[in-house]
């Protein structure tokens, strides 16, 4: 978002110093400054001004607050050690006695009826009742603050929420009271209505969508945008100026769902204080007595949280019991021993509670459950810190993200790295117990261990996507079919007939499948199931090959191995042959050791020599050939001496380009001849493979050759 430096200034105490500086701070304690403009601009009084435009990238958590000048100063004022205006100053320099006037005085008689009917969905809803206004320009001032951001000047009514939005982070919206019949109706939208928005998008809403409706119309997308019917013109004279809070997940939806982003659904998808939607409205209600003068007449307000519907004047009777509610559910308790533990660091007393009085939480300490107001002892360790956060940092929830707000005050940049301490005392859970045993039996057995994305095309829970519908997975099997016909090509590169290959991964589905998973599916009440699953494939894509009997035979061996009586699978494919157990519930929990941690691991002595250098190659995009070489060989030669004089050919190292990947044994046996003699006979594979092309039949025969010249010249024969 885009700051001016003069609106910031506003909100500080005192002179900000120069851009450097605040970029510099804002840097390492808070944002990143993505850019500075400087910018020359004219008062009333056609008086020129200089002003600076800061471009900051705020951080999501803090969309509550921080998209705004206000806030923003108070920021930048905790950073640099300067003191910002307390909002309640702030109002009452902003407010004249006319206005605070006639909040306090308004006509009983006249109202404006409020209906929330999902209390859910809107938390709390605001009117207040303008008279006197008209369509006039903004003041040069107001005009210049909304242009310096990149904010388009419309008319004073319009910019004045602006306004506010961009000074509070509270968006507000107005109506034209000519055009709003009988009251407001906050509500889920009913099938086959519409709304044509202020920018003239017609939309057809759906019964998930929440909108702002009279008795007789939808009058605008609510927390997103206003519609055009009941939007103010040049004509409009009594506005209803609305300050509301809706849910965050809602907004974000419908937001997402019409392709509608906008400054104010930013705002309420990041979650508002309700503290905010009173503190917006007064401020808008004093600037529209302040450019409008006495023309300006406020006779109504109304408030309305869940269906309970009140006039301004009992709410502000009641103002002090809420905000006091309010602090009782914004209240972090922490010590000393807490942000030390957390931060790797010793801070003092003293240093935690100038990084707390630096924010202005008001806070108090507590020993021993007695209450002090003023200094103890500094570097006690048992102090508690009771801090009351403010209720529009809806960001700090819980104390760690005070401790994180504290370091980031005092400064990452002086914390000294530290290693943790880490136990090394470890202890399998009973499922990961049971796939570690899994993996051991499977890769003694010569099967290969394949991971997969959870992401698939289809499946029964999709996942919201702005692009092609991307769905969780519903079994293993599809993706370890898809990585044997992927490897087949390869399959001769790593001198494999047969491919052999398992995967256990986690699976997904929208109904509960997977037997006893009470006790560890958390996403069960979530709508679907998550539960872990063995799949596994054996094949060398033989048309009259079936490996369905090995596999039969592996389940049962594994069996044994797990110490279980039976283990239940389903065949997932005959062609390739693939299975694929739950482990949730076809697996009962095997007999563990006593302990499972440190005690049952072994150190494995791998036999690597850590001196041998290494060298890494990427791996060919391009098509393999293979090539069969088979020959009689007498009983002067040996099988390894072939073996050598084919990879002396096919690795020479004098040739350009070395298109043989690797070669390797494939058959050998000895033949009675018809007179009585015995011949050798061994086939030996060569695999070629370019990195940068397809591979011709004619180059690949002209290497052959070379090889069969090659036997022939030591006497071999060839089959």
């Amino acid at each position: 978002m885009k700051f001016s430096k003069n609106w910031l200034q506003d909100y500080i105490v005192g002179a900000l110093p120069d851009n450097s500086i605040i970029e510099d701070a804002l840097n390492k304690k808070a944002f990143e400054v993505e850019g500075i403009e400087n910018i020359k601009t004219k008062d009333e009084l056609e008086k020129e001004f200089s002003d600076s435009i800061f471009d900051i990238k705020v951080l999501p958590n803090r969309h509550g607050d921080a998209l705004s000048h206000y806030y923003m100063a108070k920021e930048i004022a905790a950073i640099l050690n300067l003191k910002s205006k307390l909002y309640k100053k702030e109002k009452e320099e902003i407010m004249s006695t006319d206005t605070e006037k006639d909040l306090d005085n308004l006509s009983k008689e006249e109202t404006v009826s409020i209906k929330i009917e999902n209390e859910n969905a809107c938390s709390i809803f605001e009117i207040v009742k303008i008279e006197g206004v008209d369509n006039r320009a903004s003041p040069e001032l107001l005009k210049n603050r909304m242009e310096s951001i990149g904010q388009k000047s419309i008319n004073a009514i319009v910019d004045i929420t602006n306004y506010v939005q961009y000074t509070m982070n509270k968006p507000l919206h107005a109506y034209d009271e000519d055009n709003v019949k009988g009251g407001f109706i906050i509500r889920m939208a009913r099938a086959g209505e519409k709304l044509l928005t202020l920018d003239n998008k017609e939309l057809d809403l759906d019964t998930e969508t929440l909108i702002i409706a009279d008795s007789e119309k939808p009058l605008g997308l609510a927390g997103i945008k206003g519609g055009m019917y009941s939007g103010v013109n040049e004509n409009t004279k009594v506005i209803l100026l609305e300050s509301a809070n809706f849910d965050p997940v809602l907004i974000r939806k419908t937001s997402k769902k019409y392709n509608i982003r906008t400054d104010a659904s930013k705002r309420f998808e990041a979650g508002q204080s309700d503290v905010l939607v009173h503190d917006g409205i007064e401020m808008a209600a004093a600037l529209y007595r302040e450019i409008f003068g006495d023309n300006i007449k406020v006779s109504s307000a109304y408030r309305a949280e869940g269906n309970i519907q009140n006039s301004y004047n009992e709410y502000l009777k009641d103002t002090e019991r809420k905000n006091l509610e309010i602090k009782k559910l914004n209240k972090i308790e922490l010590s000393r021993s807490n942000i030390n533990e957390a931060l790797g660091f010793n801070y003092s007393n003293e240093e935690i509670k100038k990084a707390i009085e630096a924010y202005s939480f008001e806070y108090y300490l507590e020993v021993n459950n007695e209450k002090y107001l003023d200094d103890v002892e500094k570097e006690k360790n048992n102090i508690k810190y009771i801090i009351n956060i403010p209720a529009e940092r809806i960001d700090l929830k819980i104390k760690e993200d005070m401790i994180e707000e504290i370091g980031r005050m005092l400064g990452y940049d002086t914390l000294i790295p530290v290693l943790p301490v880490i136990n090394k005392k470890g202890q399998y859970s009973d499922s990961m117990y049971t796939e570690m045993q899994i993996r051991k039996y499977m890769s003694d057995i010569g099967y290969d261990e394949i991971m997969n994305y959870t992401l698939r095309d289809g499946g029964d829970i999709y996942l919201e996507s702005n692009g092609a519908p991307i769905a969780l997975r519903t079994n293993i099997s599809d993706g370890l079919i898809e990585s044997f016909h992927r490897n087949l090509s390869n399959a001769p590169l790593m001198h494999l007939n047969i491919i052999r290959a398992y995967e256990i991964g986690s699976v997904f589905s929208s109904n509960v499948q997977s037997g006893n998973m009470s006790k560890e599916n958390k996403n069960e009440n979530r709508g679907f199931s998550e539960y872990r699953s063995l799949s596994i494939i054996c094949d060398d894509n033989k048309k009259k090959t079936n490996y369905k009997n090995e596999l039969d035979f592996l389940i049962k061996g594994l069996a044994t191995n797990l110490g279980v009586e039976e283990i239940k699978y389903e065949f997932k494919s005959d062609k390739p042959a693939v299975i694929e157990v739950n482990l949730n519930g076809m697996i009962p929990p095997p007999p563990t050791p006593p302990t499972r941690g440190v005690e049952t691991l072994k150190t494995i002595e791998l036999g690597i020599d850590h001196n041998k250098e290494f060298k890494y190659k990427h791996l060919s995009t391009y098509p393999i050939i293979t090539r069969d070489v088979s020959v009689y060989y007498n009983e002067l030669q040996s099988m390894e001496s072939l073996l050598g004089i084919i990879n002396d050919i096919a690795f020479n190292l004098l040739n350009k380009e070395t298109l043989a990947q690797t070669v390797y044994v494939v058959d050998s046996f000895d033949r009675a001849m018809d007179d009585g003699t015995v011949k050798r006979s061994a086939a030996f594979r060569i695999v070629y493979q370019a990195m940068d092309r397809t591979l011709t039949d004619e180059e690949i025969n002209v290497e052959v050759d070379k090889i069969y010249q090659a036997l022939k010249d030591v006497g071999c024969e060839l089959r």
